[in-house]
């Protein structure tokens, strides 16, 4: 890769950057911008307002689209000048298909990805998919990117992307929101703030950490863990009689149907 120009250094943004500088990519390698310039990133780059005037990217430049939606109409449109011969286009943006951003963009090097906020660490939980305009090293490009960041798969259509919004995407948030409920009810039992937090913390992490060392499913180590008439078992009655699962299904099928929705 030679420059990755990152346009939106909002949450998701300013994480991919720090990120891809983790991973060991030269900080002079990035180029950030975004209109609300006050927005802060600790790197050694600063955050330029709109890209330079005669800025143009070629082969092995990736410039990446990381606005809100309903600012990407005006994002392509300030930046297509700037797409020259080769160079490649990766929009992480909820919703907005392909087909609308060649329109916008007036090019067709254009790829998807949805990735989580894993990114700021290089743990991020990435799905992509390539449209057959892309040529073989513009996908080699790409999955170098993406391998900065994570772990990514590779998707057999455009649709599946808001699948992955509403699981991965979003998963981070829903996951925090979990470990919320724990840590308030520890708090409630009588632990310290920070007790509760370290507990939940690295209940999650064994928890990972266990299913991928053992190579097993969340439903196989859940009924390994649930004796019959203990305390996990009368949890677990507990949510069930309540109909959480239902819940939590139309949780997520509410975060595609409104990733389905800003595509529109």
């Amino acid at each position: 890769m030679k420059r990755i120009v990152i346009v939106g250094v909002g949450g998701l943004g300013s994480a991919m950057a720090k990120g891809v500088v983790r991973s060991g990519i030269d900080p002079s390698q990035l180029v950030l911008v975004d209109r609300k310039a006050e927005h802060g990133v600790a790197l050694e780059c600063p955050i330029l307002e709109r890209l330079p005037q005669g800025l143009v990217l070629g082969p092995g430049d990736l410039l990446v689209l990381a606005v809100k939606p309903q600012d990407a109409e005006a994002a392509c449109l300030a930046v297509r000048a700037s797409l020259g011969r080769g160079s490649l286009v990766l929009s992480v943006m909820a919703g907005i298909p392909v087909e609308r951003l060649y329109s916008w963009l007036a090019y067709s090097k254009v790829s998807r990805a949805m990735p989580n906020l894993g990114v700021g660490v290089c743990q991020s939980a990435t799905a992509y998919w390539v449209p057959v305009e892309l040529e073989p090293v513009d996908i080699s490009l790409l999955e170098q990117f993406l391998a900065c960041m994570g772990r990514s798969w590779r998707l057999e259509n455009e649709e599946l992307i808001d699948a992955v919004t509403a699981v991965a995407g979003s998963g981070p948030a829903y996951m925090c929101w979990l470990l919320e409920q724990m840590e308030g009810v520890a708090r409630e039992l009588g632990l310290s703030d920070a007790t509760s937090r370290g507990l939940v913390m690295q209940t999650l992490k064994a928890t990972t950490c266990y299913l991928e060392h053992f190579d097993q499913t969340c439903s196989e180590l859940r009924c390994r863990v649930t004796s019959p008439g203990g305390t996990t078992a009368a949890a677990l009655n507990v949510l069930n009689q309540t109909g959480s699962h239902d819940t939590v299904r139309q949780a997520i099928r509410a975060a595609f149907d409104r990733a389905r929705e800003m595509g529109q």
